[in-house]
């Protein structure tokens, strides 16, 4: 669905527990953001918004060309990209995907990319092949990231306050109907790993890479 999905790369957090940014981990001879960045580049998605709020000046210091995008739409390869800063991050994940809805095409799709998510390319190519309000990868029937997300569906997440206990993304999900939701199992266990201290890192870069 080229021009008619928009992947949103939530990268917002804290990362205490990681110690230094996520976006910034060293990965091969980049960045992890970057190489996120290029994963979703070998898709059809021609439209990427980033989300940052905290340690957004080490982002903007060790990228310096993401404060380009911040103004603008910023080439990067086949994709257009624009950097969005959540000033209160500490409101959690939601308040920063409302952030990121904001500056979307209201007719477009969403992908929701957690920096911590390390998903393949093919596994959201595959995803994008289907139709739904909500598209959930599943490994071994566990429930994953990314995520898709109709624009009847996310259009309806900007009103709710963020400061409500209905203010999650799976709360959300969960009061569609079922035939509202598609979950598509993977082979891929990736989309069920989340990378959040540096022993979980280390051991992605001895196995997955």
């Amino acid at each position: 669905m080229p021009n008619k999905c928009t992947a949103i790369v939530l990268a917002a957090g804290k990362s205490s527990r990681m110690g230094v940014p996520k976006g910034l981990l060293k990965y091969k001879h980049t960045f992890w953001l970057l190489e996120q960045l290029n994963r979703i580049s070998q898709t059809n998605i021609k439209q990427v918004l980033i989300v940052l709020g905290h340690q957004k000046e080490d982002y903007l210091k060790t990228i310096p060309w993401l404060s380009k995008a911040m103004y603008s739409s910023y080439s990067y390869g086949t994709i257009k990209l624009r950097v969005c800063i959540n000033s209160h991050p500490e409101a959690g994940s939601f308040s920063s995907l409302q952030i990121g809805l904001q500056q979307v095409t209201n007719t477009h799709s969403v992908v929701v990319c957690p920096i911590d998510v390390p998903f393949l390319s093919s596994t959201l190519s595959l995803l994008l092949s289907h139709r739904n309000n909500v598209i959930i990868p599943t490994f071994e029937r566990k429930k994953g990231h990314p995520v898709i997300l109709s624009s009847k569906f996310w259009n309806q997440l900007l009103t709710i306050n963020v400061q409500s206990k209905q203010a999650r993304l799976d709360t959300q999900i969960k009061l569609l109907p079922n035939n509202q939701i598609s979950q598509i199992e993977v082979n891929d266990a990736l989309v069920i790993k989340n990378i959040n201290t540096p022993n979980e890192w280390k051991n992605y870069l001895t196995t997955c890479s």
